[in-house]
């Protein structure tokens, strides 16, 4: 269970993004939803380690990830709102790379999840073409396989279907949907 108690966050200004948020997320898929400028991503930030809160607590089973934000990072699958790629790689190669950065090794076993995270989100057929070619969506997809790669336990996408069609977004939706099943998917929209 991820547990937030009254979590705070006041950039320069002040603006206050964030003013005594309490939640528990269980396992399952769980939306953000509200207008942009609502505080949804430096929630996200928060929860994946990556921003220091003003006040308050995050744990996961009772360990504390703000202190300690390994204790997150080690069971993570994360894509924010602005994700980079390598223009010059082929989807392939991108892919790879960016699950050799997670730490998923494995030669061989490494190039088949490749192949099958790559037909999951639909880009089999894009696999060998340069990421540069691709459009918005394909590379949401490909921010996608990343983020579900190496059987995380907490998962957390920023506006995950923005660019996609309504068919692939439905797609996506029953993606995450399956992930929430024993995992906490965490997603948010506007």
């Amino acid at each position: 269970m991820l547990q937030i108690r009254d979590l705070v966050k006041i950039y320069p200004g002040p603006v206050a993004a964030l003013k005594g948020v309490s939640l528990d997320i269980p396992p399952g898929l769980f939306g953000l939803l509200g207008p942009n400028g609502a505080g949804k991503s430096t929630l996200m930030n928060i929860l994946a380690g990556l921003l220091e809160p003003t006040g308050g607590s995050v744990t996961l089973d009772g360990q504390n990830t703000l202190a300690d934000p390994r204790v997150i990072w080690r069971v993570l699958g994360y894509l924010p709102q602005d994700f980079g790629f390598y223009p010059s790689l082929t989807g392939t190669q991108m892919l790879d790379f960016l699950l050799r950065l997670k730490g998923i090794e494995g030669g061989s076993g490494r190039r088949a999840l490749v192949k099958e995270l790559l037909e999951r989100v639909n880009l089999a057929e894009a696999a060998n073409r340069k990421v540069r070619t691709y459009s918005g969506g394909m590379k949401q997809r490909l921010g996608i396989a990343q983020a579900i790669a190496g059987d995380p336990r907490v998962v957390i996408v920023d506006e995950p279907t923005a660019g996609l069609d309504p068919e692939e977004r439905q797609r996506f939706y029953r993606i995450l949907g399956q992930l929430g099943r024993d995992r906490i998917v965490l997603l948010s929209t506007h």
